[in-house]
């Protein structure tokens, strides 16, 4: 029954390492080890054989930190406890390795099946104060709040040597007791996993500030190459007057001086594409970084004015949109990157990206997970383009044919009179 009530725990408010199979086999392993420990009928190696195996299986079969698991098996310990000293008062038998031999065989049945009934309610009750399936976080309060759950369980073992020894008041009084500390665990380890959780929530909003802010630091800086640019072009002018110069007196300074003036427009070159400028200093640096990868990148833009989008806007869509399709182009034999824009029935503006991937993306939870090291930086990418859609009532999908091996990202933003005008 233990077996089966943290299976169904674990596979609640806990994410497998493997598949849900394998994750549930190494739980029913080790609890077949822990049912040999048990034969002993040693309450020490009960309880210490319960701690080491909830924990190992929890921690092999399943994502989660260490304290975090560490707080989980202590608080099942708990309620292990209580159920069997709950239903020992009624026996009015201490257990020790002398239990099980001095009650009926009934009674055994009893004690084993009720006291596990409670456990597995415990356990359900449990499974609502957990909020997600996976921490990433370990906060300093885990250290702490393991206190209480702990006490709880030293006061247990305290209770099941001595009430035996009180009246029926006093033992009235020690499980009141009892109750107070696994309540007081629970609400423990229920405020315990709020504070992760907000912490969680607080750095991921972090990080999506931060992500934004060096898209912004990205453009910034792409600008005033455009900037230098127009300057480039304003001086064309003299450039050519130097180089007629340069030919009447020395015709190989001059080849020097054109090489470099051919060296300096490649670096500036800018495409034209649109009347949004971030666009277009957008789509210049992903050209340039294309070419630098031996990617062909072909650009469709219908003549639709995109001027209502913002800099910001604009840059997190089609940054992240192109950085994710590089991505997946870096490994495969064919690399081609398509971005179509175009616009639908005057309603909508669509943003289709297509690349080609050999491998298929990695998805959880219909959430794109990116396969760079830096996963805390780049795997937001993709939540940052939801978010700068969100202003334009906009949706995002994709999908990836395995016959052509494409991939394809599809955005798709509402255009009417007064987002424009905005």
């Amino acid at each position: 029954m233990e077996c089966f009530v943290l299976i169904y725990f674990s596979n609640v408010v806990l994410e497998p390492k493997h598949s849900k199979l394998q994750s549930n086999l190494i739980i029913i392993l080790g609890y077949s080890i822990y049912g040999v420990l048990c034969l002993f009928e040693n309450p020490i190696i009960n309880i210490t054989g319960f701690f080491i195996v909830t924990f190992c299986v929890l921690r092999i079969g399943f994502k989660d930190n260490t304290k975090s698991l560490i707080l989980k098996t202590i608080i099942l310990m708990v309620l292990m406890m209580f159920g069997e000293l709950l239903i020992s008062l009624l026996f009015k038998k201490e257990i020790n390795s002398d239990f099980h031999s001095n009650i009926t065989v009934v009674q055994n049945i009893v004690f084993a099946v009720v006291s596990k009934i409670v456990y597995s309610a415990g356990v359900f009750v449990l499974r609502f104060c957990t909020v997600a399936k996976v921490r990433n976080n370990q906060t300093k309060e885990m250290l702490w709040v393991l206190l209480m759950p702990l006490t709880a369980c030293i006061y247990f073992s305290f209770f099941n040597r001595v009430c035996f020894l009180f009246d029926d008041f006093m033992r009235t009084v020690f499980l009141l007791i009892g109750i107070l500390l696994t309540v007081s665990s629970f609400i423990v380890y229920m405020v315990c996993d709020r504070i992760v959780e907000k912490n969680e929530e607080i750095q991921h909003l972090q990080k999506l500030d931060y992500k934004k802010e060096i898209d912004k630091k990205s453009y910034e800086l792409i600008k005033s190459k455009y900037n230098d640019l127009r300057t480039m072009v304003h001086d064309f002018n003299k450039y050519c007057n130097n180089i007629e110069g340069m030919l009447n007196e020395d015709r190989e300074e001059a080849r020097s001086f054109i090489k470099s003036l051919e060296n300096k427009n490649k670096e500036f070159m800018l495409i034209e594409h649109t009347n949004n400028r971030a666009l277009n200093i957008v789509l210049s640096q992903k050209y340039r970084e294309c070419n630098s990868k031996n990617i062909d990148f072909q650009v469709y833009i219908q003549a639709i004015d995109l001027s209502f989008l913002s800099e910001i806007d604009t840059v997190s869509i089609f940054a992240n949109l192109l950085d994710n399709a590089i991505e997946g182009c870096a490994e495969s034999k064919v690399k081609k990157i398509f971005l179509n824009v175009y616009q639908v029935n005057g309603a909508y503006v669509v943003f289709k990206v297509e690349n080609s991937s050999d491998n298929k993306p990695k998805e959880k939870d219909g959430i794109l997970k990116t396969s760079k090291k830096d996963y805390l930086m780049h795997g937001i990418g993709m939540e940052s383009i939801k978010k700068a859609l969100s202003n334009y009532d906009g949706q995002l999908r994709w999908e990836y044919n395995e016959e052509t091996k494409i991939f394809k990202t599809t955005a798709m933003i509402v255009y009417y009179d007064k987002i424009k005008k905005k």
